[in-house]
């Protein structure tokens, strides 16, 4: 749940780093990516907290049911 409340922190770094790549390669798909993702960092937040926070709870289920199971 933390990673779903750091999300609008570390958004623009993460997408600097991960389209660092994208941004020596020609054409305007992957600038327009990058320049949406940075320049909306409250929009990219906003779906990607919901989505870290889903990964989080079916994780937390796939470890507790086997565990309840042998107890």
């Amino acid at each position: 749940m933390a990673a779903a409340l750091l999300v609008p922190v570390v958004t623009g770094p993460v997408v600097r780093v991960v389209t660092w790549p994208a941004r020596q390669t020609r054409g305007a798909g992957p600038m327009l990516l990058r320049a949406e993702l940075l320049n909306a960092t409250a929009r990219t937040a906003a779906l990607a907290a919901p989505v870290i926070a889903t990964v989080g709870f079916a994780v937390l289920i796939s470890g507790y049911v086997p565990t309840s199971r042998q107890a």
